[in-house]
């Protein structure tokens, strides 16, 4: 018995509880997509975690299909609003049913808070709290700015693209939209966000773990007993990274961290660039 079947055989609460383990994602992307939307349809519980939603936007459900469960039972409202999040990024596939998908939301009861906040990020996707409203849209110099500071690592661009289009209020300005790259950097390993007050030990390990060369973990982990501030750790890291043709700077995130990062010569170029001609209210990129 595959772990499909299980599913469908146990108990509502075994059921909710699985529903989002191992294996479940992959045993429904290996059904047709009509199989595997009727399968969701026959176990939904009464009590629908997002996982269910997730698992239907998988199957590329039609618009039309979406409607018709935003109509049927509370369940099938959950899981169709859950799925909706993520494909109504996409507006274009939404085109035709705008003004149906407008009444269905309107009609539906709000509450609890976890259903307004999946209309209102839906309503915000496809733009329909105000038919004058504009998409957010991300300038040309953050994006280039983007393509610099991922050492031209477009999936990553375009991750962390999708990653501030998908927040509950994008920032619409170029400076709001640089903010959000150097936080994502920061989390994904392309900088390395440092307290001046922390010891040197863990700045080095951080900056080891810098992606894009080999040369990086290599020369960081020389400074690994480094008696010195960070600042004249900088110094001196930035001596030893020109070697491999390395180059250290300190990026303005508009907080009191370091926020470091390992380029190559013609990024670091770019990115002073664009920092100080296209988006002069952000201090521009100081080579250390």
């Amino acid at each position: 018995m595959n772990i499909l079947s299980e599913l469908e055989s146990a108990s509502e609460s075994l059921r909710s509880s699985r529903i989002g383990q191992r294996g479940v994602s992959d045993a429904l992307a290996s059904m047709p997509s009509d199989d595997a939307i009727a399968w969701i349809d026959r176990c939904l519980p009464s009590s629908v975690s997002p996982e269910w939603g997730g698992h239907l936007a998988s199957c590329k459900p039609s618009p039309e299909l979406l409607l018709k469960w935003l109509i049927r039972s509370r369940p099938h409202q959950l899981a169709a609003l859950d799925a909706l999040v993520p494909l109504s990024r996409n507006r274009d596939d939404f085109s035709s049913v705008l003004s149906e998908l407008r009444s269905a939301l309107d009609a539906l009861d709000s509450e609890p808070p976890r259903v307004e906040i999946l209309i209102d990020r839906i309503r915000h996707n496809l733009r329909l709290n105000d038919p004058s409203d504009a998409p957010i849209l991300i300038s040309d110099e953050v994006l280039s700015l983007a393509r610099c500071v991922f050492c031209f690592d477009l999936t990553l661009v375009e991750t962390w693209r999708l990653q501030l289009l998908d927040t509950y209020d994008p920032s619409s300005t170029a400076t709001g939209q640089w903010h959000s790259l150097v936080q994502f950097g920061g989390t994904c390993g392309a900088f390395a966000v440092c307290d001046w007050r922390e010891p040197i030990e863990s700045v080095v390990t951080k900056l080891a773990s810098i992606r894009y060369s080999d040369d990086i973990p290599r020369i960081a982990q020389s400074f690994r007993s480094y008696d010195g501030t960070i600042d004249s750790l900088c110094t001196d890291l930035a001596i030893s990274l020109r070697s491999a043709d390395l180059h250290l700077a300190s990026l303005d995130s508009g907080a009191d961290s370091y926020w470091l990062s390992i380029n190559r010569r013609d990024e670091i170029l770019r990115l002073e660039e664009c920092m100080g001609v296209a988006l002069p209210k952000v201090v521009p990129i100081t080579i250390v």
